[in-house]
């Protein structure tokens, strides 16, 4: 399993309050931080309950520099040996598909960060509003582009 093989730790965040009885006998060198949030706003969507999990999950992440959202349908084969290879403060894997938004703004499964940056990317999302997390990740990183990051 890619748990028992990276040299990286590995935090599973899971905000549903599911059942991962198998998931942690399968990874058992993973930390795991699962709970349910009763305070996410769903008309929010599912970025805004992403964000609030990862905040949540920040203490088991103290030790960790840089952090890497995987959507969790996902795996990415040889993430060591990419990580490996990327000296950036956002790596972000974007793919065109028929939901993408205009102006530029792709899908992102796979979101790569320096872990002081969470709030700057991934804050303020509402899709009621218009703001889904893709948005707010695109203008996230415009705006630490503006600023020199």
């Amino acid at each position: 399993s890619y748990a028992a093989s990276s040299k990286r730790p590995l935090v599973v965040v899971e905000n549903s309050g599911a059942h991962l009885g198998e998931l942690r006998r399968a990874a058992p060198s993973a930390h795991f931080v699962s709970f349910t949030d009763d305070e996410v706003d769903a008309s929010k969507g599912k970025g805004h309950a992403e964000h609030r999990a990862i905040r949540r999950a920040l203490p088991a992440l103290q030790r960790c520099r840089r952090i890497v959202k995987i959507t969790g349908r996902y795996f990415v084969e040889g993430l060591d040996a990419v990580l490996d290879t990327v000296d950036a403060d956002i790596v972000v894997q974007s793919t065109p598909s028929p939901w993408s938004l205009g102006d530029g703004v792709l899908r992102s499964e796979v979101i790569g960060f320096d872990a002081s940056l969470l709030d700057a990317l991934l804050g303020g999302q509402d899709e009621s509003r218009g703001r889904p997390a893709e948005r707010a990740l695109f203008e996230g990183v415009q705006k630490l582009e503006r600023a020199g990051r």
